[in-house]
């Protein structure tokens, strides 16, 4: 079944006038020579009868349609056609019964009209024509949907479902423009399951996906706001992106998600901070600029990672500050959040 669209697409290419019309008469689509003989404008689509565009007697007109719906041949005619100022066009017509899908569905006709003083060219095959472009349309849909999942899949991480890293870039990029255009904070958490290595040694590589998986949920669950993005950034390196946040915002993330990790309670006896799952955190945050590289966040954030790592694991590091500093936010009470779990 093809639509009146698909009609018009390739009758639009024929110099002579053509009109899907159904039983009633009623002009369902009409080509644009059509409009432009008529003189009538393609936006007005011809909200109109077979019966208002022609001169012949009405009974003459009805009587060739019922003739074309009847057969399943080519119907020949000539009548004489009438436009909006009233001039009269004198055509051959030609009229083959197709199958369309409409908004209500019916059996419709092609009716081509072709000058008197021209040679009559049959265009029986147009229908065959028109079938091939639906199913064109319809492959051609198909696959504009698989590309649009198969991009989909592109920025997704195929074992925890998380946004990807170069989904990350992506969203980097543009909340870094976002943020220099408004002067608005922007933070990044980095984080890093402990001692992941050994628990793959340990316990296998399917438990170790397994342990992935887990680690990804309980960071999503962590970092709660919409606009906030969670993606695995590469092994057992995760990356959370806080736009609009201050410092003091994303360590309360960063210490929720390590406490979410640390609950899950999976075993690690391999570890030497704890004998359960532990993640380690850094947490940096710039208010950016156009001259400056997204990355420089990242790299940030990276190294207050190595420092939370260096300083026993299972903890949060603030880029900028030291985590043995004793007059350290970090160290004082009661913001135990910007560094917490074991000293090892």
């Amino acid at each position: 079944m093809i639509n009146d669209n698909t009609f018009t697409d390739i009758t639009d290419l024929l110099p002579e006038p053509m009109f899907l019309i159904n039983r009633q008469g009623k002009i369902i689509s009409a080509n644009t020579a059509a409009h432009e003989i008529l003189d009538y404008k393609i936006e007005d689509k011809l909200q109109l009868n077979l019966y208002d565009i022609t001169s012949a007697p009405r009974q003459k007109i009805a009587e060739y349609l019922r003739a074309c719906f009847r057969s399943a041949e080519l119907v020949l005619g000539a009548i004489d056609l009438r436009n909006h100022t009233g001039q009269i066009i004198s055509v051959r017509t030609e009229g083959c019964l197709a199958q369309f899908s409409t908004d209500t569905a019916q059996s419709l006709i092609m009716l081509r009209c072709v000058d008197k003083r021209k040679s009559n060219i049959r265009f029986l095959g147009l229908n065959q024509k028109l079938d091939e472009i639906a199913r064109e349309r319809i492959l051609l849909n198909q696959s504009n949907s698989d590309l649009a999942e198969l991009q989909r899949l592109a920025l997704v991480d195929s074992l925890t479902s998380l946004p990807n890293r170069r989904s990350l870039d992506k969203n980097l990029n543009y909340e870094w423009k976002r943020a220099a255009r408004d002067g608005k904070a922007l933070s990044a958490i980095l984080l890093d399951i402990d001692y992941f290595k050994a628990f793959n040694d340990s316990y296998g590589h399917l438990v170790g996906d397994a342990c992935l998986k887990d680690v990804a949920r309980a960071v999503q669950i962590a970092s709660q706001r919409p606009a906030d993005l969670t993606a695995r950034y590469g092994g057992e390196e995760f990356a959370v992106l806080l736009p609009v946040t201050q410092r003091e915002g994303a360590v309360i993330v960063a210490e929720r998600i390590r406490k979410e990790v640390e609950r899950l309670g999976i075993l690690h006896n391999a570890s030497k901070a704890k004998n359960v799952v532990t993640v380690s955190l850094g947490v940096a945050t710039v208010v950016p600029s156009l001259d400056a590289s997204p990355l420089n966040l990242l790299s940030k954030a990276d190294k207050a990672l190595y420092q939370a790592k260096a300083g026993g694991r299972n903890r949060v590091h603030v880029f900028g500050r030291s985590v043995s500093a004793s007059n350290d936010i970090a160290n004082t009470q009661p913001d135990r959040r910007y560094q917490a779990g074991n000293s090892a």
